[in-house]
């Protein structure tokens, strides 16, 4: 099961992140980080956020491209702490599209403060590959989670 999209990883951020895709293109991801994702007193993990960010922007790309993709590259900066308990907001937006190839930007608030940003780099393949490489049957079932945002927009 996948730690940052199956929401039966009970560990993982399928369970507390619900994806929206906006009017604008971006994908917003809303998450409430659990005690479990601490890294020390009540700061969220580092890794987490990362995590956090690679998902937002995976469903980005599921949104673009009807290919397999894989994560090839990332670079964040951590700006400030996101808490324990307390809302965090992920955007993902399309910063450049390759021939084969999709880079992200990326970045997480928590409120008003920007914890995170960086940009995330995706590899396409043919998706009879995808399915020999991964195993997945299809497009990972975690992608139809995504809902339409507040204002009645969305898929």
């Amino acid at each position: 099961m996948c730690f940052g999209c199956s929401p039966r990883n009970h560990a993982g951020l399928g369970r507390h992140t619900v994806y929206r895709l906006q009017d604008d293109g971006a994908v917003r991801a809303d998450y409430v980080p659990p005690e479990h994702h601490g890294g020390g007193g009540r700061v969220v993990h580092g890794g987490v956020l990362t995590a956090l960010l690679d998902e937002a922007a995976g469903f980005l790309v599921a949104t673009l491209t009807d290919q397999g993709f894989f994560t090839v590259g990332m670079q964040v900066a951590f700006r400030g702490p996101a808490t324990i308990g307390e809302p965090v907001t992920a955007v993902a937006r399309l910063a450049e599209r390759r021939r084969r190839s999709l880079a992200v930007h990326v970045e997480a608030r928590a409120g008003t403060m920007l914890a995170a940003r960086g940009e995330v780099d995706y590899f396409t393949v043919p998706p009879e590959r995808y399915v020999e490489m991964t195993g997945f049957p299809d497009v990972p079932s975690a992608f139809l989670r995504m809902v339409p945002d507040d204002e009645g927009s969305g898929l």
